[in-house]
């Protein structure tokens, strides 16, 4: 199927003698890179979104520059640093194991969500995507940066997540 979409894609820019510059050609993170808030890389990657924070800071946005990130309001009593706590250390004890994943260890990304389905779905994007701000040729068409992603303790942020990630058939 890709192959195919190239493939018209590159007939109708030779048909219409449109000419692409190089720069155009190099794939390009659009918009900031959005950092986890705790990460190890390994062989195989799970994302995971936790609410840390009680709320998103909103602010009215101008639309005559590119907006800020997202400032987070207070701390969330806790709960979703739990969460990242018990993730980290069930992954641990599955890497220390023997038995579980012989010569395969597994890694985390978690990020951050504030309770807000917006961050929430930048973070899924991230995790989707990598962080990397230019990419390579080959790597617009790579697996994604994680394998599954454990969603948010509350259900509308994880259902806009599922959406999101969905149709590239990443598990929530």
């Amino acid at each position: 199927m890709a192959k195919r979409t190239v493939f018209l894609l590159q007939l109708l820019l030779v048909v219409y003698g449109v000419n692409v510059p190089a720069s155009a050609k190099i794939c390009r993170l659009l918009g900031q890179p959005a950092l986890p808030q705790l990460a190890v890389q390994k062989d195989i990657n799970i994302g995971a979104i936790f609410s840390f924070h009680k709320s998103a800071l909103l602010k009215i946005q101008p639309f005559t520059s590119k907006p800020k990130p997202t400032i987070c309001g207070s701390f969330n009593s806790l709960r979703g640093f739990k969460y990242a706590q018990t993730l980290i250390f069930a992954i641990e004890e599955i890497n220390n194991s023997t038995q579980l994943l012989p010569g395969v260890s597994l890694g985390y990304k978690i990020y951050d969500s504030c309770s807000s389905i917006p961050q929430t779905v930048m973070s899924g994007m991230s995790l989707m995507n990598g962080y990397e701000e230019t990419l390579t040729d080959t790597s617009c068409s790579r697996p994604p940066a994680v394998h599954a992603i454990v969603g948010e303790s509350n259900s509308s942020p994880t259902i806009a997540l599922a959406s999101l990630v969905g149709p590239f058939s990443i598990p929530v």
